[in-house]
């Protein structure tokens, strides 16, 4: 999916407007945000941070609550876009870690909020 997609009414939209997560945190719409990545998010709001991030990230102001994940394609094997060959690349992990994939843990969360599968 393209970036800002929201997943709320049961179906993927693309509105880079309604789902720009820097306009939502500013304007309070988010009371929580669940990240996932290496970076802390370029803005900054009222909204909790619940990070899900590789060991090594930084963050300027610590998150509520940090899980470390495995890195695709280093910790655990992965599919990730290739920029110079503009496609989906299956990668092995080159150094397999312990750390637990980040859709794992999206899981636990989804299942003990009671949810279904995440979209």
């Amino acid at each position: 999916f393209p970036v800002r997609v929201g997943f709320a009414r049961g179906r993927p939209e693309h509105d880079p407007w309604r789902c720009d997560a820097a306009r939502m945190v500013g304007a309070g719409e988010a009371d929580v945000v669940v990240w996932l990545g290496a970076q802390a998010p370029p803005w900054r709001g009222p909204a909790r941070l619940i990070a899900l991030a590789p060991p090594a990230a930084c963050f300027a102001e610590p998150p509520a609550v940090r899980i470390d994940v495995g890195v695709a394609g280093i910790d655990h094997d992965s599919v990730l876009f290739d920029p110079d060959l503009a496609a989906l690349i299956a990668r092995p992990a080159a150094s397999p870690g312990k750390l637990a994939r980040a859709a794992e843990i999206l899981e636990r969360i989804t299942a003990r909020l009671g949810g279904g599968a995440p979209c």
